[in-house]
This record gives C-alpha cells, structure tokens and sequence, in this order.
C-alpha cells in the first residue's frame, strides 16, 4: 500500500518513524538512568530490560 509522495510503502515509513522515535526513547531513559538515585536506577534499569514486556517488581 502505497500512501506517500515519494512512493514509499506505508509500512517501510511507519517502521522507519517507529526506530527513530525507540532509539530517542532509550536516549532520554539513559539520561535519566545516569540522573536518578540508586533506587530510582534500579527501577529504570528494570524497564528497560524488559524489552516491551510488562515488566514484574
């Protein structure tokens, strides 16, 4: 399905949009991760690492 000026499949630029906003969503998250107290570290760390998965506490 081809909806763009540039004849780029729709699912080629949803996915190409989607990394982009991952990759700024794990940039903010590391900033975060190195501002946080250790508690708070823990927890941050901890969501990361569940890799889109409901994380469990």
């Amino acid at each position: 399905m081809k909806n763009f000026a540039d004849g780029q499949p729709k699912d080629e630029v949803e996915a190409v949009y989607l990394e982009q906003l991952y990759v700024e969503l794990f940039k903010a998250a590391a900033e975060k991760i190195i501002q946080a107290q250790p508690a708070q570290r823990r927890i941050l760390e901890r969501l990361l690492d569940c890799e889109g998965r409901v994380p469990i506490f």
